[in-house]
């Protein structure tokens, strides 16, 4: 066969599929999106059924990511709206923590 036409193949059906297109060409960002999740997965298990703040917010960001490079592709929804949503999620998040830290610590 010739690699030529092999390719033309390829091609043709990777025009006709176009989200099979963004998984291959952002792969690294999708597996750290599953890895995230697997993480958050393990820290439940670990914690006895609630994911560490850190893992959590750890899949978020990767959520985040993939919102704003359009690999997750919501009908009729702004992608980049719910990804500056996620992100100010976890700022708030974050600071919450902060916040409840230095309240700790004073009480000490």
């Amino acid at each position: 066969m010739n690699p030529i036409l092999g390719l033309m193949k390829v091609w043709t059906i990777l025009k006709t599929v176009p989200w099979l297109w963004k998984l291959i060409v952002h792969w690294r960002d999708v597996s750290y999106c599953f890895e995230a999740a697997w993480g958050m997965v393990l820290s439940a298990r670990k914690s006895g059924g609630m994911p560490t703040v850190n893992s959590f917010d750890i899949f978020l960001h990767h959520v985040e990511d993939c919102l704003r490079k359009g690999i997750i592709d919501i009908p009729d929804v702004n992608e980049t709206l719910v990804a500056d949503e996620i992100y100010q999620m976890r700022q708030l998040l974050n600071q919450s923590i902060a916040d409840a830290r230095e309240v700790r610590n004073l009480n000490v």
